[in-house]
């Protein structure tokens, strides 16, 4: 995990069962919109990896440098790997995922601390109270009520 004082936003969201645009669109603008704020941004596209062990191995390293997470899920769109980053990210490392789209799936909507209906709503709330949702503070609070809960 990221130690440093700025943000860094890992972008979480269908990749093989989505179209060109529904992969790539969102994140190009979440990707510009938060660096225009001094934010920074992780994204899984592009790197290599044609092996399954290696895609995701290389996703779990990538979401280990974020600070936070901004999460897609669309219904409709089937993405077990999204679901598995958002709990990666939420339970094991604790970081708060930020999630915006229509899924229903009451095992992605458990996992996130924020539901916006829109990007530009998600990428507003990043900006606005970037420690809050991507700060050492929030995330030693949901540690602590992670081992609350395990309890």
């Amino acid at each position: 995990m990221q130690t440093s004082a700025v943000p860094v936003v890992y972008l979480a969201g269908p990749i093989h069962n989505a179209t060109v645009d529904q992969r790539d669109g969102w994140r190009k603008t979440a990707a510009a919109e938060l660096a225009s704020h001094g934010i920074d941004v992780i994204s899984p596209l592009g790197h290599d990896g044609s092996e399954h062990e290696a895609i995701v191995q290389t996703d779990l390293e990538l979401i280990r440098r974020a600070t936070c997470v901004l999460a897609w899920v669309p219904a409709g769109v089937p993405s077990p790997g999204t679901a598995m980053e958002i709990f990666w990210a939420s339970r094991i490392l604790g970081l708060l995922v930020l999630g915006w789209g229509d899924s229903t799936s009451p095992w992605i909507r458990a996992h996130w601390v924020a539901i916006e209906p829109t990007l530009d709503a998600a990428v507003a709330d990043i900006v606005a109270h970037p420690e809050q949702f991507c700060g050492a503070a929030a995330r030693w609070e949901r540690t602590a009520r992670l081992m609350q809960e395990m309890r």
